[in-house]
């Protein structure tokens, strides 16, 4: 009987194949292999409130994304599965954030227009968003007197869609 195990991130393989085969029933041989990271470049545009400061809303969305309990961050992501739905919610439960749209993804050098065309990862392929690879624009509300301003390279006239239920087939 064989296990194979893609370790995620930063590890050392040897030793955590090692552990593994100690802990393993008598005659389970267990093989690490260390997963490819495919870095996701992601531009996301956001409408915050004019009551809320610009730097204190991106602060807490970058942390709802890839913070440590955040829905990107690599510990949290679960294999397999859906995550827009969940990057949805999560940009929308920051306060002062009204509306989201994400602008452009180039997840391992491809550019990818829609992002429900991505394609299957192979098994030990995981997605990597690093802090620098998340680029947020802001726009303040329609009707307030404050201009909205570019956090990070991107365009802060991008259209940004309403507050809307997240979609689950994304």
């Amino acid at each position: 009987v064989g296990v194979r195990v893609v370790a995620i991130g930063p590890t050392d393989g040897d030793a955590l194949e090692a552990a593994l085969n100690q802990a393993a029933e008598p005659g389970t041989r267990v093989r690490v292999v260390l997963g490819t990271p495919l870095r996701l470049q992601w531009t996301l545009a956001l409408r915050r409130s004019p009551r809320r400061p610009e730097d204190e809303v991106l602060d807490a969305v970058r942390a709802a994304l890839i913070g440590p309990r955040g829905v990107l961050h690599v510990s949290n992501v679960p294999l397999g599965r859906v995550v827009f739905s969940r990057v949805h919610a999560a940009v929308l439960g920051v306060s002062g954030v009204s509306g989201m749209s994400a602008s452009s993804w180039v997840l391992g050098g491809e550019t990818i227009a829609d992002p429900s065309g991505i394609r299957r990862l192979a098994p030990d392929e995981y997605v990597s968003l690093a802090e620098g690879d998340l680029v947020l624009s802001v726009r303040v509300e329609a009707g307030s007197a404050v201009d909205g301003a570019s956090a990070s390279a991107g365009s802060a006239a991008d259209e940004v869609s309403p507050r809307v239920a997240p979609r689950e087939d994304l």
